[in-house]
């Protein structure tokens, strides 16, 4: 197949040198990222965001924020593995890997296995090796060579004392067994209808048979007891499969999540409601009855010390003794002192804005108002760093503050909202004043010291000195609360001191508007999601921020960045990936600030937009393969031409067998969701139609590239189930094919086929198949999906019969590979070869015969 995908190749990616890329808009880490490695485990912000697992002397092993981390007995944090960021760069040492480790395990020579993506690696002697896994999302195969085999992404863990490895799989409801000379099987959970991520889970089924073929309801964790026997956790049960290989329902209960087993054998839980959550004991008789009262609480986690001692994660990591609990770990009250360099500090910053020379203000979680000065060095500027419930009048230093919800910067004030009708500010002489009974929804400064608070439904304005003054929201009709114009979720202003106001109640039932010299106007029409923090970059750019960070103007809205992770520092801001952000701010240089909460950082975008658009050209979405235009079907890989597409040529880097939808600054999307690219240039983009086209929802579907946010007009091209068209060797889409001899040599004049033998074609749009990868991954095992539609081969006029119809191994999904015997009967020479899927036929190329 190497001679394959190098002839194929450069057809469906481009013919172009590849070069570097210039983006625009560029992100960095200003703030944070620091290492807590050493610190008393209480005083840090780590607490499990998975499993944790505990070694025979107490030590607790736990993953957080993108890293591995211990506490031991002493009570310090102890980093073990992983830098915080989460773009893959393989096995090596263990504290410069990238990771995104899950499931945690432990065996009893004291290695650590994780679980990292689509792959199970293994922590031993401070060197992170791969034991299973391709990079590759699940599929049917689950026997074999574990290094060959894909795994789920969020595997759940175990490991016996006879050091075999148990790999729980959610998504695919099955566990599969690596045993200690490297060997991969099915060990519970018969195959499950997951063609598409949209099918539904078989119920429970297969109780006092073998458990390989059982059906697993839906797997949430897997555990093990001192005697081999394996539970695995479903919603609303527990199941038990001893070491013979038996499966029996040993519990019911509702709600059901983490797993947990003590020494003794005993079989804990985490489940119920909002009103009945606990942690629960699996009791004799196959009922669980609750041992720990945690309603109310949000737990993500529980697990068992060697002691029999109870654990849980809410925000902390809780140790339970004597029917209370006391928090160990995660309390979050240190962070780096003043005069520490931000961009390689702790911080947990809580929210944060900008003042009116550009210097980032935020406040963290140690209830300190800091900012990074301009030599990039930390100072506090108020609190003592002990959190108060309230604050009182006086000297900004002597001041406990509470938790602040948000925060702005103007006109040498900084104001502080807590979010419960309480309101404080900095002034410009170092005092912290009050403001009682106002609390703010939206929070805004300008530059001549006023604030702007989103109150009820409308805003005020405060002038320190002076009361609020309240200013009606503008007439919206019926969205919102009450029918009114619902809160003012979010504020912000400009230089000329307009004030723009983000007014609704939920996501898509919110409109942005601008008050101008005391009148309203609607300005951006409805933001793309629920947006609580808002700036205004330049004119007419706005940066909003609910679940994800939003480019959007009047007419156009475009994400930026994936969530998912923390990548991307040095790069294109699109290509980046954040964790959870709250918060965004915008200086008057036209810098970006974005508070990406969940990995403790300030990330800045900066740069200059395109200077123009990018368009589509009439005609100008064509199939790959043929340089034909017309209907387009879905996993067919296109190929869009226009002006200002892209700065310069790149080609899609291939991560764990992956494409992604950003290619530099560039990506595309179709039907409004981004769509792997495989190629940009600044007239030409390659991209893959995405698989939920199959059944054209639409007769048309929508395409915009997008470069830096900036988005093309919509090109609809028309939708067909199937638009087949093959590839011919000089990538035009005309004369002589891509094609394979039978013995897999490359067909040329010089290497004609003989007649009668079989020959390989390549080609796309042949419609969505029904394989189990997600779009973008590279067919690099079985089962590689077949056609839907009916194939048909013409080789010379006559039919061929077609040995194979179906996805292209080792390329991307989306390309087919048809084989067809050449009839016999043929003439020597130069020969029309073309195909049919669904009665749809394809370009003709030519293959030589002998």
């Amino acid at each position: 197949m190497g001679s394959t995908l190098k002839l194929l190749t450069t057809g469906f990616l481009l013919a172009f040198v590849t070069l570097s890329s210039p983006a625009q808009i560029m992100i960095s880490t200003v703030a944070g990222g620091g290492s807590e490695d050493g610190l008393p485990a209480i005083q840090a912000h780590q607490s499990p965001n998975d499993h944790m697992i505990f070694g025979p002397d107490g030590t607790i092993y736990f993953t957080s924020h993108y890293r591995i981390w211990s506490i031991t007995p002493d009570g310090i944090l102890h980093l073990l593995a992983g830098t915080g960021y989460t773009n893959d760069n393989g096995d090596g040492p263990a504290l410069s890997r990238n990771l995104h480790p899950g499931g945690l395990a432990r065996d009893t020579q004291g290695n650590l296995y994780f679980s990292d993506w689509y792959r199970v690696r293994k922590l031993s002697g401070g060197t992170v090796t791969t034991i299973a896994g391709n990079g590759l999302p699940p599929s049917y195969t689950t026997d074999g060579d574990p290094l060959s085999v894909p795994v789920d992404l969020a595997s759940t863990l175990a490991v016996d004392a006879s050091g075999n490895i148990y790999v729980g799989e959610p998504f695919e409801s099955r566990v599969r067994k690596i045993t200690p000379d490297g060997k991969i099987s099915l060990y519970a959970g018969a195959q499950q209808p997951f063609l598409t991520q949209y099918a539904s889970f078989l119920p429970d089924d297969g109780d006092n048979g073998p458990a390989t073929l059982a059906h697993i309801g839906e797997l949430n964790d897997i555990a093990l007891d001192a005697a081999g026997n394996l539970y695995i956790g479903e919603s609303n049960s527990i199941r038990r499969v001893i070491p013979g290989g038996a499966i029996t329902t040993i519990a019911t209960g509702q709600s059901m999540s983490s797993l947990a087993v003590s020494p003794s054998g005993s079989v804990y839980v985490y489940a119920g409601n909002q009103s009945t959550a606990g942690i629960y004991q699996v009791q004799a008789g196959g009922g669980i009855a609750q041992v720990v009262n945690l309603a109310s609480f949000g737990v993500s986690t529980i697990g068992v010390d060697a002691s029999s001692n109870l654990y849980y994660t809410s925000g902390a990591l809780l140790k339970v003794s004597g029917g209370s609990a006391q928090a160990i770990a995660g309390r979050g009250t240190y962070s780096s002192p003043d005069g520490a360099q931000a961009a390689s500090a702790i911080i947990y910053p809580l929210a944060m804005a900008t003042d009116d020379s550009g210097r980032i203000i935020f406040f963290d979680h140690s209830c300190r108002l800091r900012r990074i000065n301009s030599d990039g060095t930390l100072a506090t500027l108020a609190g003592t760093g002990i959190c108060g419930s309230s604050a009182t009048a006086g000297p900004a230093l002597m001041t406990s503050l509470p938790y602040a919800s948000q925060i702005a910067a103007g006109g040498g004030n900084v104001f502080i909202s807590t979010g419960n009708r309480a309101f404080e500010w900095l002034d410009a002489n170092g005092n912290i004043q009050t403001l009682a009974n106002t609390a703010a929804y939206g929070l805004a400064a300008d530059s001549t010291g006023t604030a702007w608070l989103g109150v009820g439904n409308g805003i005020e304005k405060f002038t320190p000195g002076s009361a609020p003054v309240a200013i009606t929201g503008p007439v919206i009709g019926v969205i919102g609360i009450n029918g009114g114009v619902g809160s003012a979720n979010a504020i912000t202003t400009d230089s000329s001191g307009n004030v723009y106001v983000v007014f609704g109640g939920s996501s898509g039932n919110q409109q942005g508007w601008e008050l101008s010299g005391g009148a309203w106007k609607n300005k951006f029409g409805t933001p793309p999601e629920f947006v609580n923090s808002l700036c205004l970059n330049g004119a007419a750019t706005y940066f909003g921020v609910g679940t994800s960070l939003f480019q959007f103007t009047a007419s156009s809205a475009s994400l930026v960045g994936m969530l998912q992770g923390n990548s991307g520092d040095g790069g294109p801001a699109q290509a980046a990936q954040f964790s959870g952000i709250n918060g965004v701010a915008c200086d008057a240089n036209g810098n970006v600030y974005v508070l990406d909460s969940a990995s403790a950082r300030i990330r800045k975008l900066s740069g200059s937009l395109p200077a123009a658009a990018p368009v589509i050209s009439a005609n100008g979405v064509v199939s790959s393969a043929s340089y034909a235009g017309g209907a387009i079907a879905a996993q067919e890989l296109i190929s869009i031409f226009g002006q200002n597409l892209a700065p310069a040529t790149q080609v899609a880097s291939v991560v764990d067998n992956y494409i992604g939808p950003v290619v530099g600054n560039v990506k595309v999307t179709i039907a409004g969701n981004p769509v792997p690219v495989l190629a940009v240039s600044p007239g030409q983009i390659n991209a893959v139609v995405p698989r939920y086209e199959a059944n054209c929802p639409s007769p048309t579907i929508a395409i915009q590239v997008w470069v830096d946010g900036i988005p093309s007009a919509v090109y609809n091209a028309p939708c067909a189930p199937a638009a087949p068209a093959l590839y011919s060797a000089d990538q035009t889409g005309k004369g002589p094919g891509a094609i394979l001899n039978q013995d897999a040599s490359i067909n040329s004049a010089a290497n004609p086929a003989a007649r009668g033998s079989v020959i390989t074609l390549y080609g796309t749009g042949a419609g969505a198949m029904d394989t189990v990868l997600y779009d973008g991954y590279l067919d690099l095992s079985a089962p590689y999906g077949n056609i839907a539609g009916s194939v048909t081969v013409s080789i010379g006029n006559e039919n061929a019969a077609v040995q194979y119809a179906g996805g292209a191994p080792d390329l991307i999904d989306g390309a087919f590979q048809i084989n067809a015997t050449v009839p016999a009967d043929l003439a020597p020479g130069l020969t029309n070869v073309s195909v049919t899927v669904g009665g749809v036929a394809s370009n003709t190329v030519q293959v030589w015969l002998r």
